[in-house]
């Protein structure tokens, strides 16, 4: 394997008739030799089901995006989107490459391998944008923009962009994510 290929990380997934889940563990290790800080630990982080693919197609595939109040923009792991994009091209709208017309967006906090990322950073170098099932209030179709890097450490992270224009909200105790301006959200 040369160096400029990066090898995709082993993924849990079921695949059927009109779902793809995928299933991961998100920032949470220990040592085992030793017990835990006497704290309060939440191991499953918010992720819910976020279906794509245009609003008249046979296939919507489900992926499980994490809630993250934190993240400024949508961002995923790009092997895992070039994969849906290879396997499903018809559910793709657009796959943009920095090369010479963009700058790429550097990400921090999300880097999945910190021996090859500078500075605890990463590169996303690609914006994939995905058809989504989901319409306004008004008729409009959406789309999913997703920032894409070789070192982030998941597959795909919902931020506060589409977090806010979506007007979502995460009901912690019913695990319940809703939309007041998505007609169809979530899909039933």
């Amino acid at each position: 394997m040369s160096k400029s290929e990066t090898p995709i990380k082993k993924q849990r997934y079921f695949s059927a008739d009109s779902t793809v889940t995928l299933f991961f563990e998100v920032m949470f290790s220990y040592h085992d030799s030793k017990p835990l800080l006497d704290i309060p630990v939440q191991k499953h982080l918010p992720h819910f089901t976020f279906h794509i693919g245009p609003v008249k197609h046979h296939f919507h595939p489900q992926l499980q995006p994490a809630y993250d109040t934190c993240a400024a923009l949508n961002c995923g792991y790009m092997q895992y989107h070039l994969s849906i994009a290879k396997a499903y091209p018809d559910l793709v709208k657009s796959l943009i490459y920095a090369g010479e017309d963009y700058s790429p967006l550097i990400l921090r906090g999300v880097v999945s391998d910190s021996d090859q990322a500078i500075d605890n950073t990463t590169a996303s170098t690609a914006v994939i944008e995905y058809y989504t099932p989901y319409t306004t209030v008004d008729g409009s179709n959406t789309t999913l923009k997703v920032a894409l890097g070789n070192h982030v450490s998941a597959n795909l992270i919902l931020g506060m962009s589409t977090i806010k224009s979506t007007r979502l909200t995460l009901d912690m105790n019913d695990d319940v994510v809703a939309s007041s301006i998505l007609d169809n959200f979530p899909p039933t």
